[in-house]
């Protein structure tokens, strides 16, 4: 009579919003980091060389001004992309830290999958060279130091919040969203940690940051060639 009800438990495993929510953000912050570490180096090479007048010096050897803008922009992005393969061993080393140390993780998986590391390491790497060669772009439009820095500011936040959008309101990948900068590396990765993988897209999205490095480079090129943009002030 005292047990009459029984009470059973029973635990589905289903798919888990927070342990996504906990690695999407990582990654995030990841792209994050890359951007903040693209910004100085490429004031430092444009606005700052200008502001401390050692650009017309640099353009008195007998070097390409062709030559001298992809060593800018190769130096910037392996700054870039080295920031960005130490955010991703930190991030792997917080989640498997934060598994075993709080109860809140527990029964779950915020660890991320050998596919979705793999896509992170060419995320990185394209993604350097591009927010590079942007970041190089804009900053040498710039007079000075301080004025290049307000200019890339923006950067940063463009870079996080489209991705986090795009993530709290469940927006589905598509190949238009993946040609869309910042937005698809993101949006991709997301697939990623759910297990959704979708080559098409992926290859767009590659494309389109070969075709947006290749613009942003001839612009830099432009650039470098008007006197008016080189020796404002």
């Amino acid at each position: 009579m005292l047990e009459i009800i029984t009470i059973q438990e029973q635990v589905e495993e289903k798919e888990n919003f927070f342990a996504d929510y906990v690695k999407n953000y990582g990654f995030l912050f990841i792209i994050m980091a890359i951007t903040v570490s693209a910004t100085y180096p490429s004031t430092d090479t444009t606005a700052g060389e200008k502001e401390r007048g050692t650009l017309e010096t640099l353009l008195t050897f007998p070097i390409k001004a062709k030559d001298i803008i992809i060593g800018k922009f190769l130096g910037v992005s392996i700054s870039s992309i080295i920031t960005g393969m130490i955010s991703l061993v930190l991030s792997i080393a917080a989640l498997a830290i934060a598994q075993d140390k709080f109860t809140i993780y527990e029964g779950m998986n915020i660890m991320y999958e050998p596919i979705a590391l793999v896509f992170a390491v060419t995320v990185i790497i394209a993604y350097s060279f591009f927010i590079s060669g942007l970041c190089i772009a804009i900053a040498s439009t710039a007079k000075t130091f301080k004025e290049a820095q307000s200019a890339l500011t923006p950067l940063t936040f463009i870079s996080f919040f489209p991705g986090m959008i795009a993530f709290m309101t469940d927006i589905a990948s598509s190949p238009i969203l993946s040609i869309v900068p910042f937005l698809n590396y993101t949006m991709l990765f997301t697939d990623m940690i759910k297990g959704k993988i979708d080559y098409l897209n992926i290859a767009l999205m590659l494309l389109s940051t070969i075709v947006y490095i290749t613009i942003v480079l001839k612009i830099i090129i432009k650039q470098y060639k008007s006197e008016n943009i080189l020796f404002s002030k």
